[in-house]
């Protein structure tokens, strides 16, 4: 739901600045305001961004689940401001 917000947030700001991206195709123009834009705040990424063309990447991660540990998952989402109604 917080995600959706903020998606949607996000592309309502776009579109005021003229970007629509009809089709997922972006003018020239469109892509110069985009990338100007200090908004765009990305505060966690894990993964391959950007532009990759001729790249080699290899990564390693390790992840632990505890299971049935739902009282830390909790804690952990309420750090990250995820309200209680959204946490159920």
């Amino acid at each position: 739901s917080n995600v959706r917000q903020v998606i949607l947030e996000w592309a309502l700001m776009l579109e005021k600045q003229g970007i629509l991206g009809e089709n997922l195709i972006f003018t020239k123009q469109e892509k110069e305001v985009a990338t100007d834009n200090p908004n765009i705040h990305i505060g966690n990424f894990q993964g391959i961004l950007g532009d990759v063309t001729n790249s080699q990447i290899q990564q390693n991660n390790t992840l632990t689940v505890q299971q049935n540990d739902f009282e830390s998952l909790k804690q952990f989402l309420k750090s990250k401001s995820v309200s209680d109604e959204d946490i159920q």
